[in-house]
C-alpha cells in the first residue's frame, strides 16, 4: 500500500473512533438529561434541541467546502 492510502485508512479509523466516542458521550448526557424533565422542561425540547445543535454544527462545518471568493 502506498503511503497516501495509509494515511486515508489512518484518517478514516479514526474518524470512526472519534464518532462512535461522542456518540457514546451523547447517549449518556441525553440519558441524564431525560431523567430530569419536569413541566417547563419536556423531553421533545431536548430532543428538538439535539437535532437543532446537529444542523447548526453540520451547517458551520459545510462553511469549510463553500469557495470563498477572495
Amino acid at each position: 500500500m502506498t503511503r497516501d492510502a495509509n494515511n486515508l485508512i489512518t484518517a478514516g479509523l479514526r474518524a470512526i473512533a472519534t464518532s462512535a466516542a461522542t456518540s457514546i458521550d451523547d447517549i449518556v448526557l441525553l440519558t441524564l438529561r431525560c431523567s430530569q424533565t419536569n413541566e417547563t422542561l419536556r423531553g421533545r425540547h431536548i430532543v428538538a434541541g439535539q437535532y437543532l445543535g446537529f444542523i447548526a454544527l453540520v451547517a458551520v462545518s459545510l462553511l469549510g467546502f463553500v469557495d470563498w471568493p477572495v
